[in-house]
This record gives C-alpha cells, sequence and structure tokens, in this order.
C-alpha cells in the first residue's frame, strides 16, 4: 500500500528564482516516490502529478485545499459553484468524481479506513461555522470560524483552525476526537503529531501583537511578527519543520528547522514542502509584488534544488490564475 509521507526539509539552503524555472522538465520526482501538488489554474482544480497537469473539473472553482492521497486514490478538496443554485458549494473529487457537501468550503481532507473526513467551514443562512463532514453527515464547531486542517494518527483524529469567543475575538484551537483544546487568541494553519506531542503553526496575538508563532503541546513560541505566514507544519524524527514566507525586502519563500529559518525562494511563498530520505520537495507561488511590467505568476516545484514551474500568467500581481495549496509525496 502506497503511504503518504510529509514535509520536511534537511537543512539545505537553496537560492534559487523563480523567474528562471524550466518548465520543460517534464518529470521532476526523483527516488522511489510520487510528488502530488494541489492547486488552481484557470479557475478549475487541478492536481500535478510529478509536475505534470491533472484536471479534475472546469467548472468555476473559489479555492483549491490541501490534497491528500491514499493507496491509489487521491482525493481533492474544493469549493465550487454548482449547477444547483448560486451558493458556494463544499466539494471533493476522489479519482475525478465529484462529491458535494453542501453550501460551505473544503479545506482539507483525510482519510482512515472507510472514513472520510472533510473539514473546512460550512454556511447555514449566512453565518459560517467550523465544520467537519465526516462521510457526508456536518458537525459544526461554533459560529465565525473554520477548521484549516484534519489529520489521523492512530486511532485518534485531529483538526485545528480558528473559532470565535462571545466578544469576537479569534481563538486557536484544534480538536483530538471532537474535544476543543483552545492555544488562546490566535489562529492555526497546519497541525502535527509524533507520539504524544502535538504541534501547531499560525498566528497569535503575544502582548496584543499579532505574530507568527508555533505551538508545542500548548507552549506557544513566537516566529516572528505578521510579516511572516507559516503555512504547513510537520514532524519528521526530533525535527520539526515550518513551510512558509517571510515578506521582508520582499516576499521570501521560507522554511524553519526547529524555529531557524532558511530562506528559498524570492517574491514567493511555499504552500508547502515534503521529503523522503535526502529527497527534498517544495511548492509554492510566484507573484511580483510591483505591477509595473509584471513578469509572469507562477506555481513552481523544487526538486532537490532543481525548479519547475507548474503553471505560469501574465495575470496581474495579486490575482494570479494560477495557485498551488499543498503537497505530498507518495513511495510507489
Amino acid at each position: 500500500m502506497k503511504c503518504p509521507f510529509s514535509l520536511i526539509c534537511n537543512s539545505l539552503l537553496l537560492m534559487l528564482s523563480v523567474c528562471s524555472c524550466n518548465k520543460n522538465n517534464s518529470n521532476p520526482s526523483v527516488g522511489n516516490v510520487d510528488t502530488y501538488v494541489s492547486g488552481m489554474y484557470r479557475n478549475a482544480a487541478v492536481y500535478w502529478k510529478n509536475g505534470k497537469l491533472v484536471s479534475v473539473n472546469s467548472s468555476d472553482v473559489g479555492s483549491v485545499g490541501r490534497i491528500a492521497v491514499y493507496g491509489n486514490d487521491v482525493y481533492l478538496p474544493a469549493s465550487a459553484f454548482t449547477d444547483t443554485d448560486l451558493y458556494e458549494h463544499a466539494v471533493y473529487w476522489k479519482n475525478g468524481k465529484l462529491t458535494d457537501l453542501g453550501h460551505g468550503r473544503a479545506i482539507s481532507i483525510a482519510v482512515s479506513g472507510n472514513d472520510i473526513y472533510v473539514v473546512g467551514e460550512a454556511d447555514a443562512n449566512n453565518t459560517f461555522y467550523a465544520a467537519c463532514w465526516k462521510n457526508g453527515v456536518l458537525t459544526t464547531y461554533g459560529a465565525e470560524g473554520d477548521i484549516n486542517q484534519v489529520i489521523v494518527s492512530g486511532n485518534d483524529v485531529y483538526m485545528a483552525g480558528i473559532t470565535y469567543d462571545s466578544a469576537g475575538s479569534p481563538i486557536a484551537t484544534y480538536w483530538k476526537n471532537n474535544v476543543p483544546v483552545s492555544l488562546g487568541y490566535g489562529q492555526i494553519n497546519s497541525i502535527a503529531v509524533s507520539g504524544n506531542d502535538v504541534y501547531a503553526v499560525g498566528y497569535g496575538y503575544p502582548n496584543r501583537t499579532n505574530s507568527l508563532c508555533y505551538w508545542k503541546n500548548g507552549q506557544q513560541t513566537v516566529l516572528g511578527d505578521a510579516t511572516m505566514t507559516g503555512s504547513a507544519i510537520i514532524v519528521s524524527g526530533n525535527d520539526f519543520y515550518i513551510a512558509g514566507s517571510v515578506q521582508n525586502g520582499g516576499t521570501k519563500s521560507t522554511y524553519w528547522k526547529n524555529g531557524v529559518p532558511v530562506t528559498v525562494t524570492s517574491a514567493s511563498k511555499l504552500s508547502g514542502i515534503a521529503i523522503d530520505g535526502n529527497n527534498v520537495y517544495l511548492a509554492g507561488n510566484y507573484t511580483e509584488a510591483v505591477p509595473v511590467n509584471t513578469p509572469p505568476t507562477s506555481s513552481f516545484l523544487i526538486v532537490n534544488g532543481k525548479v519547475t514551474t507548474l503553471a505560469s500568467s501574465t495575470g496581474f500581481s495579486g490575482d494570479p490564475p494560477t495557485a498551488t495549496t499543498w503537497i505530498v509525496g507518495v513511495k510507489r
């Protein structure tokens, strides 16, 4: 059975320019691994397997979530406008077959045995709720919130995202088997579990200042200010890794290994990171900050320092028609 491995990196400094990506590299995979990168291209939900585009629909898609691969099955969560009504629907595709979950937005998906967990936000009477659909049955977890990731670790199901208190303040929250754990003011973008340790990354508000933070077993550590982002966190052995960006004199793709930053590319943000042995895989997006003479906006994959442009266009800065959202590696 194929098993998804996740994120991470050794201390490898990659000084690369997305502008010079090699678009003709048809198979950027190395080793005994297939890479799957989820995203959007020309308003369609897509993924790239080993750098090759696979389109799963041609309808109007609002956003694409985090891809998951189990055995021979590829799951792609998203939000889309269907023929049913004018509302955005939480949907997912399994091997290209669509399942409509109703009004809302699907962000992450996990599979355990016969159970399929889809998380995101549900829309009920124009109120958005942090939501999980287990085998299509909806459970909500508080108004005006969302869930950004779901993972299964052993017999336990973890979900992470954001809820709001009675005063409307955001609360960084994760759930273990539907039991909520509050990490204080903020939000969680990603969660990882290793043994008895629970890691999370997102935003916190120490000293009433919006900051990039991570938590280990509820203990908060500040990585930087609001100019930094953390999109993904994972644990490998005794090390943990966070993928994101730093906006300091221009946005730079950055990951942190045990809290130490490594700059990867300029004018770009990482959406995900994966590793298998000594092979390092990164997914991200490039957008020129200045709209004058804007170069192509690109989605990219980096394998052991070699850059492949997955898609690009000359769209306006800030409104790219292509974007990656996640990456997983699967052993063949």
